[in-house]
């Protein structure tokens, strides 16, 4: 009888031993994958395209199915969806998952059908009921977060909320503070200090201080949210680690064809080479990712080892690139 306690003990010792033994990596990994991770979608073009005359579906989940699968160690796509508690009918997704991988995919646009022109504040506050549901679900207080384009603004509105007062006018009015609730936040491609094809819109006639394209707006150099943001709190004096992924692949051409083609669809004039010199007027240099200057997605808080430039991948290979997945990975560590 009395060997049955000596027996247990010897059992875990040797799986204390064993667990010990482990590669100190392979058990941070495997510590930190039991932290939620939400994969936030950027800027939606759900508006009509002058070459097609259509306007194109945008779904979040199909920008993230490689991840998803990478993450999880899946092999095929299966996402469930999860209510929200919010009177728009809002929902994200839960992306099919062995115990102990959560990952889930943002939705705080609620339309797919809808360009994404609301004021990023209100994304903020609609992500802020996202990442409540998920710590409710799996019992955490924090989470991670992957976000592409502006998604990455959306996610520091959220995290750097104190940044900004009512009726500033860099962001409408919404009630929520953050919970500090974000253990890491990784960009790709985001815009920290805007991206000049906003200004395409004014090249087409289009006057971004008559419209109502809050969004649009916001990620224009210069303009007051960024502004606000990047001279205010920081995501480290907020106990949260911002890493950083850049595209490079200018494409000039590729643009200058792009331009004519719509130059013959609605007869408006557009210089030739505009594309790269809207870079270049606001940049020291073209290097940027068709859509995003590499200089816009630094940030001087982000040390070199959590800031990865990659040379021929554009803004929307970053959500499926097989290096950039890995990377990833080793930032979620």
């Amino acid at each position: 009888m009395t060997c049955y306690p000596i027996k247990f003990f010897a059992v875990c010792a040797l799986v204390t031993l064993c667990i010990a033994a482990l590669p100190l990596p392979s058990r941070t990994w495997a510590r930190s994958r039991s932290v939620p991770v939400l994969l936030v979608h950027g800027f939606q073009t759900g508006a009509i395209n002058p070459l097609t005359h259509r306007a194109p579906v945008t779904d979040p989940r199909d920008d993230w199915k490689a991840l998803c699968l990478q993450l999880t160690k899946e092999r095929i796509c299966r996402f469930i969806p999860v209510p929200v508690t919010d009177a728009r009918g809002q929902r994200l997704w839960s992306f099919w998952q062995v115990q102990g991988h959560p990952v889930y995919v943002s939705n705080y646009t609620e339309n797919t059908r809808i360009t994404s022109l609301t004021c990023i504040g209100v994304y903020a506050s609609l992500l802020a009921e996202e990442i409540k549901v998920i710590k409710q679900r799996e019992h955490v207080s924090r989470i991670d977060i992957v976000a592409h384009s502006m998604g990455g603004l959306v996610s520091r509105a959220y995290i750097e909320r104190s940044d900004f007062r009512e009726g500033d006018g860099a962001l409408l009015i919404y009630a929520y503070a953050y919970a500090r609730d974000v253990r890491k936040l990784i960009m790709l491609g985001t815009p920290n200090h805007g991206t000049p094809l906003t200004e395409i819109a004014t090249i087409l006639g289009i006057r971004l201080d008559k419209t109502p394209a809050f969004s649009v707006k916001q990620m224009h150099p210069g303009s007051k949210f960024l502004r606000l943001l990047n001279r205010g709190r920081t995501g480290s004096s907020l106990g949260v680690e911002y890493s950083a992924i850049a595209g490079n692949k200018c494409q000039c051409s590729l643009w200058d064809k792009l331009w004519a083609e719509v130059r013959a669809q609605i007869g408006i004039e557009i210089p030739a080479h505009v594309y790269c010199e809207l870079f270049e007027k606001y940049y020291r240099c073209g290097d940027n990712d068709m859509v995003v200057a590499t200089e816009s997605v630094r940030l001087s808080e982000i040390p070199s080892k959590r800031y990865k430039e990659y040379l021929g991948i554009d803004h929307v290979g970053l959500l499926n690139n097989s290096k950039v997945i890995g990377q990833i990975e080793l930032l979620l560590r």
